[in-house]
């Protein structure tokens, strides 16, 4: 199932975009799926990697707009974790 998601993901959703649609695949071709099958690059479900193609512009919007806030979670929580392990080493130094 593996092998032919990621075939499909490559034959039809990488950077998909539809010059009738209005609205551009989130995807920035850094796939791989995290143990939820969510793409560490766009941040869309396997699911919606596939079906993409098929979704309204309403729907893909509220993809896109979804993924986005997803992004800056990760990122928010990637930094904090950062920042918090430099605070606790420089703590340590100091100790």
């Amino acid at each position: 199932m593996a092998k032919e998601a990621i075939q499909t993901l490559n034959i039809y959703s990488i950077g998909e975009y539809h010059p009738s649609s209005g609205c551009k695949s989130p995807c920035i071709r850094h796939c791989c799926l995290d143990d939820h099958n969510i793409c560490v690059g766009c941040f869309r479900t396997l699911s919606e990697i596939l079906n993409w193609h098929t979704y309204t512009e309403a729907q893909k919007s509220v993809i896109v707009s979804r993924c986005e806030t997803q992004k800056k979670n990760h990122l928010h929580a990637v930094f904090s974790d950062e920042a918090t392990s430099y605070h606790e080493r420089a703590r340590m130094k100091r100790s």
